[in-house]
């Protein structure tokens, strides 16, 4: 009896090793497991492999309804029923079209029943006020439509499809990242390190300030891009006078300014450096993950995902040059955000070398933050 209990946790563990290895090679093919399981059922896995980065509208096909497929940077991003034209989707991005178009999918591919479609909607808080969710494969051919997207101080979105004044269908869902992108807290989690690790960075070009944007302060000039609910946290950048170029302005990166340089390298990635940072991942269930990635890394992934910077300061000491940070990436249109506590010495400013360390809570819900603030008033 010993030895069948062993033989049996030793299948099963080689057996949990196996899916685990899968699921490695899927965070590279795909942005969710729900998108590699998808492909899976559709039995097109394969056929999209070979795709190159875009969007695909009817290569593939479901039930006679057009599928899209995205890709970028050579893993999947979204699979589902071509909703919204490809020129819709390149002239004014959202997150709601990715979302629509692949939970109709998910929801036709796993609910066979109409009592299974209507329990899946009210689990998830989506609701029509007008049609219904079969109807929203049709509506991608229909060029007599009008459209419109509404999010509400980014809690939920209402979108609707009218012709004329008469509404045709109207949708609204909550404003939540796990529901947008189709994946829970966990493996959110769990891809954020492999997705900060394996990202490409890159110096982003430097855009000229506007001068007339431009507040002069303390001998430095500020660009202020507004505050996150509470005035202390700000999406500021700061520049001074060129040498022998007379109008014309740079970053700020040097201990003569300490806590500005340091908020210019955290809100954008065009000042060239060789920072390291540890990041020490604060995870669900008091779990912590801790690596190294270079801060251009860091912070080119936050960006490249579509995150609004805002940097406040909790503490410094002139002496030690030590300083106590905190950055919040803020991704307005899903409404989440990265968290992080920075510490570092500025006095590594003047050669942009150095260690900085980053504790990290990824992919806090923004109704949780404003709960927070509202707290601590």
């Amino acid at each position: 009896m010993r030895r069948f209990l062993i033989a049996i946790l030793a299948f099963l563990f080689v057996d949990l090793c196996l899916v685990g290895q899968v699921w490695a090679q899927t965070y590279d093919k795909y942005r969710t497991r729900k998108l590699a399981e998808m492909a899976r059922k559709l039995s097109i896995a394969q056929s999209i492999d070979t795709l190159r980065a875009g969007i695909h509208c009817g290569l593939f096909s479901y039930n006679g309804n057009s599928l899209t497929i995205v890709k970028r940077a050579g893993k999947v991003e979204n699979i589902g029923f071509s909703v919204f034209p490809k020129e819709l989707r390149l002239e004014q991005p959202s997150p709601v079209y990715d979302f629509i178009e692949r939970y109709v999918l998910d929801v036709m591919l796993n609910c066979h029943r109409p009592d299974e479609v209507s329990n899946r909607l009210k689990l998830d808080r989506v609701t029509f006020e007008k049609g219904n969710l079969a109807m929203l494969p049709t509506l991608f051919a229909d060029s007599t439509l009008s459209f419109g997207i509404t999010n509400h101080t980014e809690r939920a979105y209402s979108v609707e499809w009218s012709r004329g004044e008469d509404v045709v269908c109207r949708i609204f869902f909550p404003s939540n990242y796990e529901l947008l992108r189709g994946s829970f807290m966990l493996e959110n989690e769990e891809r954020l390190r492999h997705d900060i690790m394996s990202h490409t960075s890159h110096s982003d070009s430097v855009v000229p300030p506007d001068a007339q944007a431009l507040v002069e302060k303390d001998g430095v000039y500020v660009l202020d891009k507004g505050v996150n609910s509470i005035r202390s946290m700000r999406n500021q950048r700061f520049y001074s006078k060129a040498k022998g170029a007379a109008g014309t302005f740079v970053l700020v990166c040097s201990s003569r300014f300490p806590v500005e340089s340091v908020a210019n390298l955290f809100t954008g990635n065009d000042i060239a450096n060789d920072f390291n940072v540890e990041i020490r991942q604060l995870k669900y269930n008091f779990k912590k993950d801790t690596y190294n990635v270079k801060l251009s890394q860091l912070v080119g992934f936050c960006l490249d995902e579509g995150c609004r910077p805002y940097f406040g300061v909790v503490g410094y000491n002139e002496a030690s040059g030590d300083i106590d940070a905190v950055v919040e990436m803020r991704n307005h249109q899903q409404a989440y955000e990265h968290l992080m506590r920075v510490r570092m010495n500025v006095k590594d400013l003047d050669t942009r070398k150095g260690n900085i360390k980053v504790s990290l809570t990824g992919y806090v819900m923004t109704h949780d933050i404003e709960e927070l603030y509202n707290d601590m008033k």
